[in-house]
């Protein structure tokens, strides 16, 4: 991962979705870089293992005290009042709605209207903030179907 910014006071970068496979990697990038990360998970309760696993994350040598981790609801723009801050300059958006196994055609439509509510709340966020200057996007499984199955692997 190159550098995502020029001076070293601007490396407070959010990642929604930082406990899911991908996020937690990000996660643990950024830290390595020395950037400071506000995690956004979607249950942030002691005991849950991907805050555990984050929290190890920032316990390493010169890591510590470069996380915060808070608890976000892509579907309610409030839960990021306090992550989405003026002192953060981008935002690593990784996040993705749970969904569920042989839904029927209105609640794939209803999951596809959850996901653009939940992208639009990441677009307004980061436009109402000035001093964000990247969002970055990764996409999620129902780019590639709106239909789960476990165990099946999605290329």
């Amino acid at each position: 991962m190159n550098e995502l910014f020029l001076g070293p006071e601007e490396k407070k970068v959010v990642v929604i979705g930082a406990s899911g496979f991908l996020g937690a990697h990000v996660v643990q990038r950024l830290l390595g870089k020395s950037y400071f990360v506000k995690a956004c998970v979607h249950q942030a309760q002691e005991g849950t293992g991907a805050s555990e696993y984050l929290l190890g994350l920032d316990a390493f040598g010169d890591r510590e005290g470069l996380l915060e981790i808070y608890e976000c609801d892509l579907l309610r723009a409030e839960t990021f009042d306090q992550v989405c801050t003026k002192d953060v300059v981008a935002v690593i958006h990784c996040g993705s709605l749970p969904f569920q196994s042989r839904r029927d055609a209105n609640e794939a439509e209803n999951t596809v209207n959850m996901h653009i509510k939940a992208m639009t709340t990441v677009l307004n966020m980061c436009q109402n903030q000035e001093s964000i200057k990247k969002l970055i996007l990764c996409s999620c499984a129902l780019t590639i179907t709106d239909e789960y199955a476990p165990g099946k692997t999605y290329s």
